[in-house]
C-alpha cells in the first residue's frame, strides 16, 4: 500500500501548511476558521472522529496557475471506528444560498474503458492538439490505510481496492467531468487527485480535490464533507470548513 510520507500524528496539522504556496490562493480561511499555525491558508476541523485539513494554496504542478478551477489539497484523518467512505459526491463548496460547486472527477468512464480528460500538455506534446491521457496511473498523493473504489482502482497502481460494498457513480462521472475546462485536467492534476475510496479507522489520506470555479460575486463558501460509513451507507456527521474566495 502507498504510505503517508508527511502526515506523522504529531505533526499532521503543520505538515500540510509546509506543502508549499506557489500561486495566488483561489480560497483563504474565513475568519472564523480554525487556521494552521504554520499557515494562514490551511485550516482544520473535526467532527465525530474525523479529522479534515483543507489549503487552498498548496497547488504546484502543472499549470501553475488554475483560474478555471478550485484546486484544494485536503488531508483526512479517520480517528472513528468506522470505515469512511470518501466520494466526490460527498465533497463540495457550498455558497450561502446553497449553491453547489462540486468536486470534479479526474477521468471518464467509457463502459469498462476508463479514460482521463482530454488535455493539451504543452511540456508533452508542444501544445499542438488535444491528447487523451490513459491510466494507469502511479499515485502523487500520501495514503495509509487507504483503498480505492474497487471499480474504479484499474486507475491506479499500487493502491490495494476495498473489498467491501461500494457502488459505481457513472451517473457523477458522466455528469461533472464534463464541466472539466478545456485542456484540464493535466497529467499533474490527475496523478495528484484524491481517489475515490475508504479510509480505514486509524488511516488517513491527502491529496487534491478540483472543485468547479466559483463565480464572482460568492463571498463565501464552506468546504462540506459528508461522513458516510462505507458498510451501511449511513452518514454519521458532517465537517464544514469556510472559505473566501479570492475574488469575494
Amino acid at each position: 500500500m502507498h504510505q503517508v510520507k508527511w502526515w506523522v500524528v504529531g505533526v499532521m496539522m503543520g505538515a500540510l501548511g509546509l506543502a508549499g504556496c506557489a500561486h495566488e490562493a483561489e480560497l483563504k480561511p474565513a475568519a472564523s476558521a480554525n487556521t494552521l499555525p504554520a499557515d494562514e491558508y490551511a485550516a482544520k476541523a473535526s467532527a465525530e472522529g474525523v479529522t479534515l485539513v483543507a489549503d487552498g494554496r498548496s497547488w504546484e504542478g502543472e499549470p501553475r496557475e488554475l483560474d478555471e478551477v478550485v484546486p484544494v489539497r485536503v488531508a483526512i484523518r479517520n480517528f472513528s471506528d468506522k470505515p469512511l467512505r470518501l466520494r466526490y459526491r460527498e465533497l463540495a463548496l457550498v455558497g450561502p444560498h446553497g449553491s453547489r460547486f462540486v468536486a470534479l472527477p479526474p477521468f471518464q468512464i467509457d463502459g469498462t474503458a476508463y479514460v482521463s480528460a482530454p488535455v493539451t500538455d504543452v511540456d508533452a506534446y508542444g501544445g499542438a492538439d488535444p491528447t487523451p491521457l490513459t491510466g494507469p496511473w502511479h499515485p502523487s498523493f500520501d495514503a495509509n490505510g487507504f483503498y480505492t473504489a474497487p471499480t474504479y482502482s484499474p486507475m491506479w497502481t499500487g493502491l490495494t481496492p476495498w473489498a467491501g460494498p461500494f457502488a459505481a457513480d457513472p451517473l457523477y462521472y458522466d455528469s461533472y467531468y464534463t464541466r472539466w475546462p478545456v485542456e484540464l485536467p493535466t497529467a499533474d492534476m490527475v496523478a495528484s487527485a484524491l481517489p475515490e475510496g475508504v479510509i480505514e479507522p486509524n488511516g488517513s489520506v491527502s491529496g487534491f480535490v478540483f472543485f468547479q470555479d466559483v463565480p464572482e460575486g460568492v463571498d463565501r463558501v464552506d468546504l462540506r464533507m459528508d461522513l458516510v460509513d462505507a458498510n451501511t451507507g449511513e452518514q454519521f456527521g458532517r465537517i464544514s470548513i469556510p472559505f473566501i474566495p479570492k475574488d469575494a
